[in-house]
């Protein structure tokens, strides 16, 4: 994480077998492996962020890899994402984060 006069400019971040679960029950998040390499000032290549499965308020969503891409200063689907859920299946086809 690079900080200057007190804003974020940069961050990368890498995970192997992360777990992480809300005390409420609203959020679960099973197996992210990945990363995420973001820079304000530069577009940064492709990177690739996966979990096992996901839970949403009791709702269990799929499997699934975000291909994400650090453009204009934002975190961007680089590719489209589908993720299973109730049987069905929810796609993401554009995605920004700034």
């Amino acid at each position: 994480m690079a900080l200057v006069d007190g804003k974020l400019q940069r961050f990368t971040l890498h995970t192997e077998h992360v777990v992480v679960r809300d005390g409420g029950g609203r959020f679960a998040l099973d197996g992210l492996d990945g990363g995420i390499d973001w820079d304000l000032a530069a577009d940064r290549p492709a990177t690739a962020l996966a979990w096992r499965g996901i839970e949403l308020f009791s709702i269990p969503l799929g499997a699934a890899r975000a291909h994400l891409a650090a453009r204009d200063g934002a975190i961007v689907l680089a590719e489209a994402l589908a993720v299973d859920v109730l049987g069905g299946q929810v796609k993401l086809e554009r995605f920004s984060a700034q």
